[in-house]
């Protein structure tokens, strides 16, 4: 975690949109849950399949060459069903995910057009177990460029698939994405008795 991160606690459903190399759209989904954890941020992707509904209309509009883009009840239907969705095996043997600031970035991401201005940038490398060959890894970059009023983010993202055959070749998909808050931040702990009496006693010494 890298810079001065706004307030990313709560639920996320990520939706980017896949503009594949042959010819139209596709789209990737991700549910996140970030908690902070001594000062920090943590990410936890869930991996699951979307309620069935959404997983239908996400796989139809795929099928038909086109990315998905879910409406209000789509959201509502995720946030409901959060913690009852179906697990599926994601074959990830390990994920690495990292969050910037602007004040944070290295020069990877100042230095690229896709990334150089964005407010929040979130890097994931997805390391696959041998049981997903031929493919090695997925790296994904989230650039957000803007913040709606409903605190979603939104902006580009960029994606490698790394296959061995036999060797490595990278395939890369871009487009925008879109992610959703499902939840409100947490509101600001209220200070405690002695914090308050402190700011009393503060108060008391000034007259």
């Amino acid at each position: 975690m890298h810079g001065t991160l706004p307030d990313l606690n709560g639920r996320w459903l990520m939706v980017a949109t896949l503009e594949l190399p042959q010819g139209g759209k596709n789209t990737l989904v991700s549910l996140w849950e970030v908690a902070t954890r001594d000062g920090q941020p943590l990410l936890t992707q869930r991996f699951t399949e979307l309620p069935a509904p959404q997983k239908a209309a996400m796989e139809g509009a795929g099928g038909a060459g086109q990315s998905w883009t879910p409406t209000p009840e789509d959201l509502a239907a995720v946030r409901a069903g959060w913690a009852t969705v179906t697990p599926v095996d994601s074959h990830v043997k390990h994920l690495q995910t990292d969050i910037s600031a602007p004040d944070g970035f290295d020069q990877t991401l100042t230095s690229e057009a896709r990334t150089k201005d964005a407010i929040l940038a979130i890097r994931q490398r997805h390391d696959m177990h041998p049981s997903a060959a031929p493919v090695i890894r997925f790296a994904f970059v989230y650039a957000a460029l803007a913040k709606t009023d409903g605190g979603d983010y939104t902006g580009n993202f960029d994606g490698a698939m790394v296959a061995a055959a036999p060797a490595p070749i990278p395939v890369a998909v871009k487009g925008p994405f879109h992610m959703y808050r499902l939840d409100p931040p947490a509101p600001a702990a209220s200070p405690g008795l002695l914090a308050r009496l402190l700011d009393l006693f503060r108060s008391s010494a000034t007259h």
